[in-house]
């Protein structure tokens, strides 16, 4: 490119330096007068513009030799860049595959973290926000290995229903007070459990134990509400939804109605979400089988029939993409019903609560 910019530079000086440039600039008959004038002026410069056009042909004549000379060192350099460069990209092809293979595993090892750990899903507190202000029953109850979940029975003071609510994967049950709020006094009994490691809750969270603590606390919610004649609902919110998702599949007869907000459509999907590149997402969806598939909502929702179901999502979710919901929808069986809204991720009960409870309202009168 350094060349071409000098050719170019020396060129444009000796159209400069042309007795012909005085016609070619400006090419137009109304300026007859004008060149004619500009012609008789420059005979007066011509020695000294004969004398550039002479050094003009001399270093352009040096420039030729010179430039000749660097192509051909040019030419040599590439001749043995190529040969490097085969060898380079040899060397770069077996790296690339190399890179290929372990990031298979990698991937693999991502899906193994998932299911083993769920490292990239849980995040309890102990911490217990205040809760003065709600009148529950708590109760503790042994999940097996000397583990212990608390779970908790909010009552509002004219039920509709009863709400079995499950959480997503921060905090603990109290992090949710200002949303267990809306539901009772919207008039809805809600109860809710700790996942082991949250709150007050022994253990440690992974895949198969928030499953088996949700599966334990509901037995013990339907224990808890079989003497009253309240219809029962199933709200399951973010990483809840999915636990949620496959109680429900599960314990179908149990069940009138179900909701899910926020919720992710697998835990796969969520992780490719946030993988950086093209590459490990595609390497991760030909490893779906190392990722957990004990339950998958977009699968077990499937199965779901003769429930209303609301699906919650909002558009402008930063945490849980809309296309999840929009999938959970789509696989829904009716009676089904799409909420989209536009709060932060879960912030449907306080950020929309009358509406909320409106479109709870409204599910419930679906109920056969």
């Amino acid at each position: 490119m350094k060349a071409k910019h000098i050719y170019l530079s020396i060129f444009g000086l000796w159209l400069i330096s042309s007795p012909m440039t005085g016609n070619n600039i400006n090419d137009n008959r109304n300026c007859n007068a004008d060149t004619t004038q500009i012609t008789k002026q420059s005979k007066d410069f011509h020695p000294a513009l004969r004398g550039i056009h002479t050094g003009m042909h001399q270093a352009l004549y040096g420039f030729n030799a010179g430039a000749k000379g660097s192509l051909k060192g040019l030419k040599q350099t590439l001749k043995g860049f190529s040969a490097g460069g085969k060898g380079a990209l040899k060397g770069l092809d077996a790296t690339l595959r190399g890179s290929e293979i372990g990031a298979e595993s990698a991937t693999g090892g991502i899906g193994r973290a998932v299911y083993d750990e769920s490292k990239m899903f849980y995040n309890p507190s102990r911490k217990i926000e205040n809760m003065d202000k709600f009148i529950f029953e708590e109760k503790s109850i042994d999940v097996g290995r000397g583990i212990t979940i608390y779970t908790y029975y909010f009552k509002s003071k004219t039920p509709k229903a009863n709400i079995f609510f499950i959480h997503g994967n921060s905090g603990n049950v109290s992090t949710y007070a200002g949303m267990i709020n809306t539901l009772i006094s919207g008039g809805y009994n809600v109860y809710v459990a700790d996942w082991r490691g949250y709150g007050k809750s022994t253990g440690k969270p992974d895949y198969k134990s928030v499953l088996k603590d949700t599966e334990i606390a509901f037995n013990d919610f339907l224990s808890s509400t079989r003497n009253d004649s309240l219809k029962v609902i199933v709200y399951g919110m973010s990483i809840g939804g999915q636990v949620a998702t496959r109680l429900v599949c599960d314990r179908q007869q149990d069940v009138d109605a179900f909701i899910i907000d926020g919720s992710l459509s697998s835990a796969q999907n969520l992780a490719m979400d946030f993988m950086p590149t093209n590459f490990i997402r595609n390497s991760m969806k030909r490893h779906s089988t190392s990722f957990n598939q004990d339950y998958v909502a977009e699968r077990d929702i499937r199965k779901i029939r003769n429930m209303p179901k609301l699906i919650i999502h909002s558009e402008t979710d930063e945490i849980i993409a809309f296309y999840h919901g929009e999938r959970l929808y789509e696989n829904a069986q009716n009676p089904k019903f799409f909420w989209k809204t536009k709060t932060h991720h879960v912030g449907t009960l306080e950020e929309l609560a009358d509406e909320a409870i409106n479109k709870i309202d409204r599910l419930c009168s679906c109920i056969k």
